[in-house]
């Protein structure tokens, strides 16, 4: 709209001056039919044993024990065929608010070689979980076939495991998926597909490699943690009109600054864009937002204002993981740019944050110009959603603002 660019064109003056990877089993089905592990020498194998010979005739499902404990990992966290993320995607909150780096979340854990069991599944085979299967600590579990979590049963990744999708996961409706805290998963190929059900996270999405592959299963968030007054779900710190930031967070930021991952991430969306995308707005601080509130306010009231700008503490330009590219109207999000930039902009870990009709979600009127950056995992995992962030993270938001 062109009053917000004329009003903000005055307001960056006003602040300006203010502001100084193959194990070989014959190809049948794997039946998980009793509670156990995979990976661990002392636990009980959820398998069974069974002729293949008659089943393939039959049709009848084929039970097959894999040798869990036979070969290792020979490259822990280096085999790009099963990449698990080396950094999370998001800073979290540092224990003093104002003094974020820009990658403070620790590192996904290193495990040596020799610490991983490797359970490799030819393409073909079927696994079928019955009951409840745990991928543990140290251990690698790859699926390059498929996989079904059937009705009553249950798939966790343990705190240390490892879970590499290849082939398609199918969740039944009472079957459940869980990620526990410290667990990991890998999409590793773009044909890679989990579908049905729903995943249950319990981890950081920082630990989900799925910039390749689809998931369509509903996710279901972490709890929300709260540190020195900061919201963090999953490691996403959250800013909006009902989730605030306390006034000093952000503050090794300058004004328009943004943290360096996001940066990189729009330099390297503009070496692959035709159009070279401008950050025209970055960091703001909590006494920035405070004047170009009040500033809106002068121009059009207040009802007005609160539909397109924000109280102190409640902008996402205070995370500095947050720009306005290009233009403040509406009508960019029909122009080509706008229109490639709300189709790709997943892929260098943004994502369109304020989208056309989720107005009573957000808060805010349609900004296609207003990106907020995830990490390229997490962006797509929202993206293919087809969610705005607040309800891919279960959280409030709307159009009251709550102090």
């Amino acid at each position: 709209m062109r009053r917000k660019f004329i009003s903000a064109a005055v307001l960056a003056s006003v602040l300006l001056s203010g502001c100084s990877e193959k194990s070989g089993t014959s190809g049948g089905t794997i039946s998980s039919s009793e509670t156990g592990s995979v990976g661990s020498s002392q636990s009980t194998q959820s398998v069974k044993t069974t002729q293949s010979s008659q089943s393939s005739k039959s049709g009848a499902p084929t039970v097959i024990a894999p040798n869990f404990q036979g070969s290792s990992w020979q490259n822990a966290g280096q085999n790009s065929s099963s990449t698990i993320p080396e950094t999370p995607d998001e800073p979290s909150v540092s224990e003093t608010p104002g003094e974020t780096s820009s990658n403070t979340v620790p590192n996904t854990p290193t495990v040596p070689s020799d610490m991983f069991n490797k359970v490799s599944v030819n393409k073909g085979e079927t696994i079928m979980i019955a009951d409840q299967l745990h991928v543990e600590s140290g251990t690698l579990y790859s699926v390059e076939g498929d996989m079904i979590v059937d009705d009553g049963a249950s798939l966790v990744v343990d705190d240390g495991g490892y879970l590499s999708i290849s082939g398609k996961l199918v969740i039944s409706d009472a079957g459940e998926f869980v990620i526990s805290e410290g667990g990991c998963l890998a999409m590793t190929n773009d044909n890679a597909v989990i579908e049905g059900g729903c995943i249950r996270m319990e981890t950081d999405f920082g630990r989900l490699s799925c910039e390749h592959g689809t998931i369509t299963s509903q996710i279901i968030p972490p709890e929300r943690k709260v540190v020195d007054g900061v919201t963090t779900v999953g490691g996403v710190v959250i800013a909006n009109k009902a989730i605030k930031l306390p006034p000093e967070y952000g503050s090794h930021l300058s004004l328009n600054e943004v943290e360096p991952q996001v940066y990189e991430a729009l330099v390297e969306m503009n070496n692959d864009a035709v159009h070279e995308y401008i950050n025209k707005s970055g960091y703001r601080s909590y006494y920035d937002q405070v004047a170009i509130f009040q500033n809106y306010c002068d121009m059009y009231g207040y009802e007005e204002a609160d539909t397109f700008s924000s109280h102190a503490g409640h902008s996402e330009h205070q995370t500095g993981l947050t720009m306005d590219l290009d233009s403040f109207s509406e009508s960019y999000g029909a122009t080509p740019e706008g229109i490639w930039l709300a189709e790709n902009c997943w892929r260098y870990g943004f994502i369109i944050r304020y989208p056309k009709g989720k107005e009573d979600i957000t808060g805010y009127t349609y900004e296609p110009w207003h990106v907020r950056w995830l990490g390229k995992s997490t962006a797509k995992l929202v993206f293919d959603s087809g969610l705005t962030l607040e309800e891919f993270l279960n959280v409030e938001g709307g159009w009251t603002v709550i102090d």
